[in-house]
Order: C-alpha cells, then structure tokens, then sequence
C-alpha cells in the first residue's frame, strides 16, 4: 500500500468493485509519536485516492484514538472528529485520513472503539481471559474504563450493508448503545460460558471513557447480533 506504483499494478489485475482498507500503521503504540506510524499511514491512504479510478467503494476501518485517547470520549459523535487534533501519531494519521474521507464520493469511515472475534490473538482480553480461566489465575484489568466493543460479525453485517447501498452516512461509529466497563464485558463474558467471574479483577480506574455515540448506526435497525448474543457465541 506504500508503494504507488505496485498498488496500481495490483488494482489493475482484477475489477474491483469496492476496497476494505484495514491496514495500518501503530495500532499497538498508540500513545508514541513516530512520523514514520502516520507516513506509512497516511502515504497507504493516499495512493489508494489515487488510484480510485480503479475500484468503486472504500470502506476504511477507523479508530476511536481518532478522537485522542487521552481525553474522555464519552459517547463521542461522528461531528466531533472535526474539533480534535491527537498528539500521537496513529490517532493524528487517522483523524487526517477521516476527515480527507468524507470529502469523497463512494468513500466511507466506520470507526470501531474495540472488536473481537474468536479468530484474534492471543493477547486481546476475552481470549486472554479465557486462557487464564483455563488455568485458574486470576485476570487482572490494570485501568478499568467504559469501553466499547463490537465484533466483527456485527461489522461485517455494515459493512455488508454499505456494499449493498443500503447506508447513506459516510461516517459511522460502529457501537451498541448500552456501554459497558471492560470488567463488565469480560465478566458477561465469563457467565455465559460458565467461567468463574471472580477471576476478573481490577486494579485500576480510568476515569476517561472510550465509547462513541450510537445514533446515527442505531437508525439503520441493522440484524445486528448485539454484545451478549455475540459475546454467547464467541469461542476459544
């Protein structure tokens, strides 16, 4: 995606009727500030534009830290991104990159907070949790927060939707309504698969959420699982 040039000869390989752009750069250093974390991001997105004669929808995957991580997003709308300028270079690249979205026809911007699904590593809570359980150690959450977490079925099934022409918004944060702690999500979690709870422990409180506002995915009355129904037939 960095490379223009192999970009376009790919494109060209195939008619491509819509890109889902995942890629990106710093995910897991979200709080450093690294010019290289937004080059590489916002070069991947320009060469897509670029080449947008080549395919027709794009679907790119945004983030909360949109917003900056280290302020309280509560129930954050999508409006909001046009006030906040991060400091860190992953949040900085993707506020850039959501922005440059809605100024381009076909173009769209689902932002996910949190997401699982049983495919993920190791590391991500649920499955972390569910692998301590397994051995009876306690799960420790360093700063518990209000957090929001979709899985990817569910966005799947907008993303479906889009493709289908059936979503006319061009940003969109891809969360349920009703939020949740961490603790709370892992412990929900626990009860519907038989796990000891009690395990869950927290040792720390963040007073800034990471939820976003609803609203505007909630008007759509998409077959959207919902957290518990998704987090039943979630599996290690």
């Amino acid at each position: 995606l960095t490379n223009a040039d192999q970009l376009r000869q790919r494109l060209n390989t195939e008619k491509y009727d819509a890109v889902i752009h995942c890629a990106s750069a710093g995910r897991n250093a979200a709080r450093s500030v690294d010019s290289s974390i937004a080059l590489n991001n916002l070069i991947s997105f320009s060469n897509l534009v670029s080449n947008r004669d080549l395919f027709g929808d794009l679907i790119n995957l945004a983030t909360g830290a949109e917003f900056d991580i280290d302020t309280d997003i509560a129930t954050v709308g999508e409006e909001e991104i046009w006030n906040r300028n991060p400091k860190h270079s992953y949040g900085r690249s993707k506020n850039i990159i959501a922005r440059i979205t809605q100024t381009i026809p076909d173009f769209y911007n689902l932002r996910v907070f949190g997401c699982f699904d049983s495919s993920e590593s190791d590391n991500r809570p649920l499955k972390l949790f569910a692998k301590k359980s397994q051995l009876n150690e306690p799960f420790v959450i360093p700063t518990d927060r209000l957090f929001d977490m979709v899985s990817v079925q569910d966005l799947l099934t907008v993303v479906e939707a889009i493709l289908a022409k059936k979503i006319h918004d061009k940003d969109l944060n891809i969360v349920y309504n009703k939020k949740y702690h961490l603790s709370e999500i892992v412990k929900m979690y626990a009860k519907l698969h038989n796990l000891d709870s009690e395990l869950v422990q927290v040792s720390g409180h963040d007073e800034n959420s990471y939820t976003g506002n609803g609203f505007k995915l909630d008007q759509y009355q998409l077959p959207l699982l919902g957290l518990e129904q998704s987090l039943k037939v979630y599996n290690i």
